[in-house]
């Protein structure tokens, strides 16, 4: 092999690139790619790049460009790293994309039309993709997920940008930009586990206030219609001696199981009903809850100008999550049927 590729990368799947690798250069730009992976991309995958200033250069020029830039802004990095604006974590001078969150450092577009997170199309670097300098954790970069989970950031969902969503929603920004999208027009069905299983928490956690409130307050009443049956087996169990086993207290409940009355197996039916239909209308409908949540909050930042000054900021503000209130709305439904159950023995 006439040209030596160690400390550089296949720019197809990433991995270090040796001299004794199968390696094969693009005849336009010389970028240095595994055989095998230019072959099943058909073409070089630094293509979009070429004839442009961000046309690939052997490790040897970008130093040189690099040592160049340096002098040139010498001032500007004495200062050492500088936090990225959107996590704030520490970024050496030249850095490309933010190690972290993989934010643009170089104030390049974020929105072109052909958006993809891991390829260069368009002119553009995705957040996570390997750009050909040093890796930040040594080896080769590590590939992870889109955070805008394929969604072009620019890209309005009903009026608004995605990445404002992404910065309001914080969390798991994978799985609601990409919902959010889908579930715009007409479209209102959708499945969330989380919400099924913890309707009211999840609604909390997710700042859904108004909604959570709801929830909470018909799981009390459900809670209410169950109260019946529980206090007739309370009464039956505490007929037996407490040296009972527990296949005693079983066929004590048998036994007694049609002694209970018509009204409390009617109540506790349709208790447990209204406590599975609230979990499956949350579990379809709650992405499209939220996303209504979302959508207005962040018009009525737009609307006001004092949170204007602060847009990003007031966005991370109010959007976000609230573990805590997860906590509450977790303990006010169990706590209520403690409390209940008190009043009523």
């Amino acid at each position: 092999m006439s040209r030596h590729v160690e400390g550089e990368n296949c720019p197809v799947c990433g991995a270090h690139l040796f001299d004794d690798d199968d390696i094969v250069f693009c005849p336009i730009c010389g970028a240095p790619h595994h055989r095998d992976c230019y072959n099943a991309l058909g073409h070089c995958a630094l293509e979009a790049d070429h004839g442009t200033p961000r046309q690939y250069k052997r490790p040897e020029e970008r130093q040189q460009n690099e040592d160049a830039g340096r002098q040139e802004g010498g001032q500007q990095s004495q200062g050492g790293s500088k936090p990225c604006p959107r996590c704030g974590t520490p970024c050496a001078p030249g850095t490309l994309f933010c190690p972290h969150c993989g934010l643009s450092l170089t104030g390049g577009p974020q929105g072109q039309s052909g958006y993809n997170p891991y390829n260069r199309q368009n002119g553009q670097a995705g957040p996570y993709q390997n750009t050909g300098g040093p890796p930040p954790f040594g080896g080769f970069s590590p590939v992870m997920p889109d955070p805008y989970g394929g969604v072009n950031p620019e890209e309005k969902i009903e009026d608004i940008p995605a990445k404002d969503i992404a910065i309001f929603v914080s969390s798991n920004t994978q799985r609601y930009l990409p919902k959010f999208k889908q579930l715009q027009g007409k479209s209102k069905a959708s499945w969330n586990w989380a919400a099924f299983l913890f309707p009211s928490g999840w609604l909390f956690f997710r700042k859904c206030y108004k909604p959570g409130i709801l929830v909470l307050l018909l799981g009390f009443i459900s809670t209410v219609l169950s109260m019946p049956i529980q206090l007739f087996f309370n009464d039956v169990l505490g007929q037996l001696p407490t040296t009972a086993t527990y296949p005693e207290v079983y066929g004590a409940m048998l036994q007694n199981m049609g002694n209970a009355g018509v009204f409390a197996w009617v109540t506790q039916a349709l208790g447990l009903l209204l406590s599975l239909a609230i979990r499956i209308v949350i579990g379809v409908l709650g992405d499209s809850i939220y996303k209504n949540h979302v959508i207005e909050s962040i018009r009525k930042i737009k609307a006001d100008d004092n949170l204007l000054e602060d847009y990003e900021g007031n966005l991370a503000h109010k959007g976000g999550i609230n573990p805590l209130m997860l906590l509450v709305a977790f303990l006010a439904s169990n706590w209520f049927s403690a409390i209940l159950a008190m009043f009523l023995i």
